[in-house]
């Protein structure tokens, strides 16, 4: 059984420092949320090392997630660790979901 979760705080739409386009990657990765109604954080559905609001892959992310003290399954720490993902590597991790969310 998974731990319970507190619902999320919407740290993107409280956050003037998170781009648009991250919020946007967001919306299409996971509707913009990291937990479900019952306050377990969202995995993907075609792979379930996807993780949370951005739908961070464990897999290939985890490690530098630990090295930068990122908690993947928080809403901070997913946020956090996708705007470093974003810094070092613009949108190509998330061209899977690209045509949602392209201008």
């Amino acid at each position: 059984m998974s731990p319970q979760i507190k619902q999320e705080s919407n740290v993107a739409t409280q956050n003037d420092s998170i781009p648009e386009i991250l919020q946007r990657i967001a919306i299409c990765e996971s509707g913009g949320k990291q937990f479900d109604a019952q306050g377990t954080v969202i995995k993907g559905i075609q792979n379930p090392l996807d993780t949370g609001k951005y739908q961070i892959n464990l897999k290939h992310w985890s490690e530098d997630a630990r090295r930068l003290n990122h908690d993947l399954f928080t809403e901070e720490g997913n946020e956090l660790m996708a705007l470093w993902i974003y810094k070092h590597y613009g949108t190509k991790p998330w061209s899977w979901s690209e045509k949602c969310w392209q201008l």
